[in-house]
């Protein structure tokens, strides 16, 4: 059976580009309830004005390579079980998934992210090794179904119920429903209605 493998990749001038990206962004994030990450010192007026040698020299006061690697070494200890049941359940819905996802870990910005192809950004600022796990899980299921996402007009929140609502079916036990404002029992039903045609569920949302 192919497994899913993780690789983690952390520096400073990752952290940089992630704090610059999170900046550009931050707007978005507050307007739509997210909890964002930021450095103590870039707060308030900071925030419109900081510029990349600016974030570059407050960072480099933060950035404790050790607080990464301990949190790389702990998440691929615990990943084994998890890739074999992620694999196992991936196969039986028909969805496509990557052999290797790599995994940016960071302390600032928002929980996670994405970027297809097998790209993941997981911030771990005050977040233990499990919690670690599940964000990346949800990360990834966001990959595999991204490509149908596309096809049809879903909203944000709407992609995000299902998200949780795949999540829940493959991992009953470790699956942890957002609290999204929005409606979500049309998407509940649609999604129990056709679970596990992916396709269907997501082409029904769009109607």
């Amino acid at each position: 059976m192919k497994k899913i493998k993780i690789k983690f990749k952390y520096s400073l001038d990752l952290e940089v580009q992630r704090l610059v990206y999170t900046l550009k962004k931050i707007n978005w994030y507050i307007i739509n309830g997210y909890k964002v990450n930021l450095p103590s010192k870039l707060e308030g007026a900071y925030i419109k004005t900081a510029d990349k040698k600016y974030i570059r020299n407050l960072l480099q006061k933060e950035y404790r390579p050790n607080d990464y690697r301990s949190i790389a070494f702990g998440a691929k200890k615990g990943w084994g079980k998890i890739s074999d049941i992620l694999t196992i359940q991936f196969q039986k819905i028909g969805l496509n998934f990557a052999e290797e996802y790599i995994i940016f870990l960071t302390k600032y910005g928002v929980g996670g992210s994405y970027e297809l192809p097998n790209k993941i950004v997981i911030n771990f600022y005050n977040k233990k090794i499990p919690d670690i796990l599940k964000t990346i899980i949800h990360e990834i299921i966001h990959l595999s179904i991204e490509n149908i996402i596309s096809k049809f007009n879903i909203s944000h929140w709407e992609k995000e119920r299902l998200v949780d609502l795949i999540f829940l079916k493959m991992f009953p036990r470790a699956s942890k429903i957002q609290r999204l404002p929005i409606k979500t029992k049309k998407i509940d039903r649609i999604f129990n209605s056709f679970y596990p045609d992916i396709k269907k569920i997501v082409s029904n949302l769009q109607n």
